[in-house]
């Protein structure tokens, strides 16, 4: 895996050993940022389930101020904080969290106020974390924020939590992508 575009272009992105992590493929990750790629720059972005930090990764390279990632295993979040470090990126810029998501987005509401511009929601495909984690990331978006939700392309999905609308879904072979927008209180 590789980054894509951006101040890191072309760096490789070292898996954790022994982690099955299933981080997003490159054409997908290309796909995405083309989509977003006026919404990214200055952006406070949370990579939820990061595994590899690949898209919180590919973020920090096109210019987001900050990103949170968060993952809960160990291996993972080890050698993301050598990636981080390998390239270089501000701690500043960056904050790494190893618990679970629930835990995780808890703590960010209280830590959190104004909210991220961007989520990425990629949790393991075979559990039942969506709902949840989408239901727990929605409060935390700005007006106007989105959230991306990667799923198996195959998967029934049909749900959309209370505050977003769905603006935009894309189909990558065997991977999906659905763009939720955070409404404006009226």
């Amino acid at each position: 895996m590789r980054i894509i575009s951006g101040e890191f272009r072309g760096r490789q992105i070292a898996l954790a050993p022994g982690v099955s992590a299933r981080p997003t493929a490159d054409r997908v990750r290309e796909a995405l940022y083309n989509i977003i790629q006026g919404e990214i720059f200055d952006a406070k972005v949370l990579d939820l389930f990061a595994g590899s930090g690949c898209i919180g990764l590919e973020a920090l390279s096109r210019g987001a101020r900050h990103v949170v990632f968060c993952d809960n295993d160990a291996a993972c979040v080890r050698a993301l904080e050598a990636a981080l470090v390998r390239f270089h990126v501000d701690p500043g810029r960056f904050t790494v969290m190893r618990m679970d998501f629930v835990n995780a987005l808890e703590r960010l509401r209280g830590s959190a106020p104004d909210g991220f511009d961007m989520i990425y929601i990629d949790p393991p495909y075979q559990g039942a974390y969506y709902q949840a984690a989408m239901d727990g990331a929605v409060g935390l978006l700005r007006p106007e924020g989105l959230m991306v939700v990667e799923h198996p392309s195959n998967m029934p999905f049909a749900y959309a939590p209370a505050g977003v609308a769905l603006e935009d879904v894309r189909r990558y072979g065997t991977v999906g992508l659905r763009f939720y927008r955070r409404e404006t209180q009226q």
